[in-house]
């Protein structure tokens, strides 16, 4: 990052120029990436470490390296607005605020935010916003990790398995996590 301030009333951030997507790499790749490039794809989880969740995890916020570079295969989070701290100066958990507005894309959201358990459209479902919010959140709890996770490696669904029961306070095990996809 070179700069991040407000320029004439605008906030600006100026980083390295950047390349495409994973949206945009999974649609030139016919809307499939094969295991190998998934496992490539594992991102650092640093931005747990720094006491802040996201919110806002989708394919369209994941930048790769530009090509001609030797940063093509590093890959960058961006889109930091809906940023949050989930623990505070002390490394004490907040605690969580139930019954706020969603934010987020619902595809991309865990089922506990779709239960209105803070913020940590499967396709098809047409209805007004809010209802179609907690559909999709019934879609999602419905289907199981075996189900859900057919056709792939069995460390998937144990990714999912083990990601799925993690408590709202409870730290992501990293090493556990990369040792099921290495």
């Amino acid at each position: 990052m070179y700069h991040c301030g407000q320029v004439h009333f605008h906030n600006v951030l100026i980083t390295d120029l950047l390349g495409p997507s994973l949206k945009d790499l999974f649609n030139r790749c016919n809307r499939r990436f094969t295991i190998k490039t998934v496992l490539m794809l594992v991102i650092k989880m640093t931005i747990h470490e720094k006491n802040l969740v996201h919110r806002d995890i989708k394919p369209d916020n994941f930048l790769v390296g530009r090509s001609e570079t030797t940063a093509a295969n590093d890959v960058y989070i961006i889109d930091f607005g809906m940023v949050k701290e989930y623990r505070n100066s002390k490394k004490q958990h907040i605690p969580t605020c139930e019954r706020r507005s969603l934010s987020g894309t619902a595809r991309y959201m865990s089922i506990n935010t779709h239960l209105h358990r803070e913020y940590l459209p499967w396709q098809g479902v047409k209805e007004a916003k809010g209802l179609k919010y907690r559909r999709i959140g019934e879609i999602k709890q419905a289907i199981g990790a075996a189900e859900l996770c057919k056709g792939y490696p069995i460390q998937f669904e144990k990714y999912l398995i083990y990601v799925r029961g993690l408590g709202f306070k409870d730290t992501p095990d990293y090493v556990y996590l990369q040792g099921l996809l290495s």
